[in-house]
């Protein structure tokens, strides 16, 4: 299970109001934003707030433990991320929001991947760090993540692949 390859022995969300983006992420630890808590009355965040809370928790491992080896290999561990965040959109919400979910995406990455470099290379030229508002990550999460679904859906198709669900 995950508790195998996870290192470490506890992890922690702490609240801030003062927190510019939704959430940051750090070894054991996510900084969320208070605009993320709403009451439970009110059911139109819960789709955005589990996202970006299964996005923190997905980086814990897929970013945190696994690290890219050069810059420009970060999509592989977004993608891994954003793929564990998909999976766990279908087990939460079921199958007809995550097909919704990938529609969207699909068409999100045909409106914005014009004249762009490979997600591989993205990152090539740019300056360090590299900024998490960054509108270049952002795409870079959403087509990884894609990216990563399509591979796995390619992988279970011959017999006795077990595709990405293995790992």
């Amino acid at each position: 299970g995950l508790g195998d390859v996870y290192k470490r022995q506890s992890y922690s969300i702490v609240f801030l109001p003062t927190l510019v983006d939704p959430t940051m992420d750090f070894a054991g630890m996510t900084l969320c934003n208070t605009r993320l808590l709403y009451p439970p009355e009110m059911i139109d965040p819960m789709l955005t707030t589990t996202n970006h809370l299964a996005w923190s928790l997905a980086t814990q491992w897929s970013g945190v433990n696994i690290t890219p080896l050069e810059i420009n290999h970060i999509w592989c561990c977004l993608g891994m991320a954003g793929y564990m965040v998909l999976q766990l959109m279908k087990k939460l919400f079921g199958t007809n929001e995550f097909r919704y979910r990938l529609k969207m995406n699909a068409e999100k990455i045909v409106d914005q991947d014009w004249e762009k470099p490979p997600i591989g290379s993205t990152f090539k030229n740019s300056s360090r760090p590299i900024s998490c508002t960054s509108k270049d990550l952002d795409f870079i999460k959403l087509k990884a993540t894609m990216v990563l679904f399509i591979l796995d859906r390619r992988m279970i198709k011959p017999e006795r692949s077990f595709g990405m669900s293995r790992f």
